[in-house]
């Protein structure tokens, strides 16, 4: 398994992939077949493309972001965050999955209070029309 240890700043990479509009520098992180979970989501999200869409679209959503504390151990790294995101404070942890050549295979966040879940989950199946399937978010009756 591939260790953080050889692999220096994995969350300085990480966050500075998104700042790259092209999706060159977050496909040269992620494997081809990366798979997106979390609260928000009813079904994961497979494919570089598809994974980087859902991922630019959340930032957007998100009024403020801040990365307070990290760990990693046995090829994986966990990020603690807050944000404030459709008028509402947000907390959460991302956990990043390292495959053997040091691509990240897995990408799982996840979004806490539920009612900031529900709220997150919808206004992401609101912008993604078209893009991502209807069938990853929550809807609300």
């Amino acid at each position: 398994m591939a260790t953080f240890m050889n692999r220096p700043n994995y969350r300085q990479r990480w966050s500075e992939s998104f700042t790259d509009p092209s999706g060159a520098a977050f496909a040269s992180l992620v494997r081809a077949d990366v798979v997106l979970e979390g609260s928000i989501f009813a079904r994961p999200v497979w494919g570089q493309q598809a994974v980087w869409t859902t991922l630019r679209t959340a930032a957007g959503i998100y009024d403020t972001l801040a990365f307070i504390s990290d760990a990693e151990r046995d090829g994986r790294a966990y990020l603690d965050w807050t944000a404030t995101a459709l008028g509402q404070p947000v907390a959460g942890v991302t956990v990043l999955r390292l495959d053997d050549s040091g691509l990240f295979a897995s990408v799982a966040i996840h979004h806490r209070p539920l009612g900031a879940v529900i709220a997150f989950s919808a206004e992401m199946g609101r912008r993604l029309v078209g893009q991502v399937g209807a069938d990853h978010f929550y809807q609300p009756p």
